[in-house]
Parts: C-alpha cells; sequence; structure tokens
C-alpha cells in the first residue's frame, strides 16, 4: 500500500470514528434526558404526594375538636396576698363571722389544665363529677367539709331592682362611698389592697371581706369587678355565721358551670378552689394515704399539689382512683360550728362567770356534737353490713334515754323551773333546736343503715320538752321563730 493509500484510509477511519462519537454523544443526551424527565416526573409525583398528605393534614386539623383551656381571674393568689397582711384584729373579725378556715388556705394558684378538666366533666343535672373511673357526687356538705365555712338556716340573697329595700341602697351607697365610686364597684384587686391598707376591723371590714371572697374564690365576675350584690345579705353583720353559704357557693358551682358550657370562650366565673381541693381530697390517687382533715383546704399545699398532678399526668391522665367519702369533722369542730345565738365557746376556766343560760347552751351544744359524730360513726360502720341489729337497738336506747331526761319533772322548789328568762331565752331555744334536730338525722341514718320503716312508738326522736307543756313549749318556740325570721331574714 502506498503511502497515499495509507493516508486515505486514515482518513477514512478517522472519519469514521468522529461520526460514531457524535452518535454516542446523542445516544447519551437522549438517555440522560429521558433519566431526566423520569427523575422530575417522580419528583413531581413526590411533590404532589406530600402536598396531598399536607392537605390532608390541615384538613383533619380543622376538623378536629380544638383544645379547650378554661380561662378564668378565680384564683386564690390576690386572697393569699391580703390574707398575708390582715392583723391580729381583723383575722379575729373574720373568726366571728364564721370565715375564719379561709385563713387557713395554703393554695396562692390553680392548675388550668386540671380546672378545665373538671368543670368540662362536672355534670350539672346530677351535680356530680362523672371521672374516668368513677363518678363523685358533690353537695352543699362537701363545701362544709372542703371549706369549712358557715351551713347555716337562712338563705344568701343577693340584692337586685325588685327586691332592693331603702336598707339595702342605703347600705350600698355607704360602701360606695367607702370605696369613692358613684356607682358599680372596686375591681377586686383594688378591693383586697384597700382592706389592707384601711385597717379597721368593723362592721364594715366585714362586709368587704366577704364580698372580696365571693368576688375572688367563689362567684365573681368576668371583668373582674367586686359582686357588690352579696351586701344585701350582710346588712346585719351578726347574722353573717347565721346564713348558708354552703348552699350559696354549690349553686353557684352548678350555675357558672351551666353559663360557661353554654359559651366557652368566656370567662368561668364559679368556685373553682371548692372544686379543685374536693377532687384532690376525695379522690383517692394509686391507694396513696393523704393527711385527711376538716377543712380539706387547710390540708393541701402548692407542693403537695404538684406532685399529686405530676403523678397523674404520668399515669394517663386525670379521673382516676377510688372516690372517698367526704371528711367528718370532730366533735369539737361539730361544737364550734353549732348555731347558738350569740353565745361563744369559752374556756373552762371561765366557767364560773358564765351565766346559768350560757352554761346550759354550751352543755347542750357538746352533747349534739357527741350526737352528731355518733350517728355518723355508726352509720361508717352500718354501711359494711355488720352489726344492722345492734346498731339499730343501741339508736333506740339513745333515743330513750334522752327522752326520759329531757321529760323528767323537776322539784317544784327549783328555781330553775320558775326562771323563765332561760327557757325563753334565744340562745337556749337555738341549741334545743340543734340538738333536736341532731337526733332527727341520727334517726334518719339509723334508718337508712337498717334498710327498715322506723315505728315511730319504739323508734322515736328525743323532743326536749324541759318540764313545760307541750301548748307553751310550742308558743315558746313559735314567738321565737317569728322573733329570728324578723332577725334573720335579709332586708
Amino acid at each position: 500500500m502506498t503511502m497515499k493509500e495509507a493516508a486515505a484510509e486514515a482518513s477514512s477511519l478517522g472519519v469514521e470514528e468522529a461520526t460514531m462519537s457524535s452518535q454516542e454523544v446523542d445516544l447519551s443526551l437522549k438517555e440522560v434526558t429521558k433519566t431526566y424527565r423520569k427523575r422530575k416526573s417522580s419528583t413531581s409525583n413526590e411533590e404532589d404526594g406530600n402536598k396531598e398528605k399536607a392537605t390532608n393534614r390541615t384538613i383533619k386539623k380543622e376538623n378536629a375538636p380544638k383544645k379547650i383551656q378554661l380561662k378564668t381571674r378565680m384564683s386564690p393568689m390576690e386572697f393569699n396576698k391580703m390574707v398575708a397582711n390582715l392583723s391580729d384584729e381583723q383575722k379575729n373579725a373574720v373568726k366571728e363571722i364564721g370565715f375564719g378556715s379561709l385563713l387557713e388556705l395554703r393554695l396562692s394558684s390553680m392548675d388550668n389544665t386540671l380546672n378545665t378538666y373538671l368543670v368540662e366533666n362536672y355534670d350539672v343535672c346530677s351535680c356530680s363529677l362523672m371521672l374516668e373511673s368513677a363518678k363523685m357526687e358533690l353537695t352543699e356538705d362537701d363545701v362544709e367539709s372542703t371549706l369549712g365555712l358557715p351551713k347555716g338556716e337562712v338563705e344568701v340573697v343577693e340584692g337586685n331592682n325588685s327586691n332592693a329595700t331603702e336598707e339595702y341602697k342605703t347600705l350600698l351607697e355607704e360602701w360606695r362611698t367607702r370605696w369613692e365610686l358613684d356607682n358599680c364597684s372596686p375591681l377586686v384587686k383594688r378591693l383586697g389592697h384597700g382592706i389592707v391598707e384601711k385597717k379597721d376591723h368593723g362592721d364594715m371590714f366585714k362586709r368587704d371581706f366577704v364580698v372580696f371572697v365571693i368576688s375572688s374564690l367563689f362567684k365573681g365576675h368576668a371583668n373582674w369587678t367586686s359582686n357588690f350584690k352579696i351586701l344585701y345579705s350582710l346588712i346585719d353583720v351578726k347574722n353573717i355565721k347565721n346564713l348558708n353559704w354552703c348552699r350559696y357557693i354549690f349553686n353557684s358551682l352548678t350555675t357558672t358551670v351551666e353559663k360557661w358550657k353554654k359559651s366557652k370562650s368566656t370567662f368561668f366565673t364559679g368556685p373553682l378552689v371548692f372544686l379543685m381541693v374536693s377532687y384532690l381530697d376525695r379522690m383517692q390517687f394509686k391507694g396513696q394515704q393523704i393527711p385527711r382533715k376538716y377543712p380539706a383546704i387547710s390540708v393541701w399545699t402548692m407542693d403537695m399539689v404538684q406532685k399529686r398532678l405530676a403523678d397523674e399526668k404520668n399515669s394517663g391522665g386525670y379521673g382516676r382512683g377510688k372516690v372517698l367519702d367526704r371528711v367528718r369533722k370532730s366533735v369539737a369542730e361539730i361544737e364550734n360550728n353549732i348555731v347558738g345565738d350569740g353565745v361563744e365557746a369559752q374556756a373552762v376556766g371561765d366557767k364560773a362567770k358564765m351565766s346559768d343560760v350560757e352554761k346550759i347552751s354550751m352543755g347542750m351544744k357538746k352533747l349534739t356534737a357527741a350526737i352528731v359524730e355518733f350517728g355518723e360513726v355508726m352509720t361508717e360502720v352500718g354501711s359494711k353490713n355488720t352489726g344492722q341489729e345492734i346498731i339499730k337497738k343501741t339508736f333506740s336506747k339513745m333515743s330513750d334515754m334522752l327522752n326520759i331526761a329531757s321529760t323528767s319533772q323537776p322539784d317544784k322548789t327549783s328555781t330553775l323551773l320558775v326562771d323563765d328568762p332561760i327557757f325563753s331565752s334565744e340562745s337556749f331555744l337555738a341549741a334545743v333546736a340543734s340538738l333536736e334536730k341532731a337526733a332527727m338525722e341520727a334517726l334518719e341514718k339509723a334508718t337508712t343503715i337498717t334498710e327498715e320503716p322506723v315505728d315511730p312508738e319504739t323508734f322515736s326522736p328525743p323532743r326536749f320538752n324541759f318540764a313545760l307543756e307541750e301548748s307553751e313549749r310550742e308558743n315558746v318556740q313559735h314567738g321565737e321563730r317569728e322573733k329570728r325570721k324578723m332577725k334573720n331574714v335579709p332586708l
């Protein structure tokens, strides 16, 4: 092969190689484009899938029920600040009106998650907390055992346009002048600070204290102004301890829960302290033994509450445990809470200085307290279905014994029989009424235990006649009831 032919062949080969190389490049570009399109399609599908998932999550989130958190200004914080700065004279004044138990409140804040749970699960129809493991029925007796407030015979009434009397209007005007207002009422926070700053401890202080307590703890307003309408029941300051504050607070729970459930975006204005402490005290969790005494608010501290709530959350949530009976008052506590108009418990050393009326009334207070406690103990024993016949006979013998003691005729020469002021005094008759009421309640408990109708001829409650003829006794009691009614009904 000549050189020329070799060059031509080489040239031909070079062109062919170049041509093949170009085809390979073109093929590679096609493959890259194809791969890119596949990846783009895959990425697009993945993005579409992610968008669809995100859309579904958004829809689910929008359709899911919104988590409700209770909005409220009902907190013990301001109350604790005020109490911490009260003088001894002011604290004594608080005790005089029957609100001394609140001075033992040791909680400074509330757990909103628990409060929301409790309010949402309170059934206003059955007046019960519908918990996860049990149903906890609440009554005004729970208010008493939790807060230790008076549970008297007279209803607490709020003032309004339809029942406003001149006496109420005058008091309201004086009260607003005291707080430098022409109308409405001061904010709760200002009222608490003002109580401390004024430093007085008379009738107006007592009214201020009750208004502040009700407004900040038990029945407030959404705008945090004081509940001045309660002044309607505070006209007669001496009568404050005879009012049924337990029923008032219990009714407040029902009405405020019902109102909040109709519009959960509004502020809750009910007695959260009562609801929370009742739950903590009566719901036994994991068999834990907590100290229980009357009133329950004197037991619970912030550390105890926080530890308990942390344990419940770690175990799956609230409402799991065993419902206990409400705590019982001791004899001394029952004695101190018996309504005896103007007769206060005195030290044994002062007994010689007491009048006959005071001595008799105090003795009857002690007997009443013992009967109340006896009835509660026997009920507790009877609830275990043990010894029902023995319990029935015990109550019967106790009734007979008291009847014999109360109807025995003293010597005609006795000065006690003719000492009419003793038998007609309000304190004496109040003590008699309390004693009879305690005996009746004990009898009712016995009826519940035995599950049998009680024969009044063989098992009758004692009637404390104290040598008075029945007609005379009824006349005296009727007259005293009328006087007490005129005195106790708020104007």
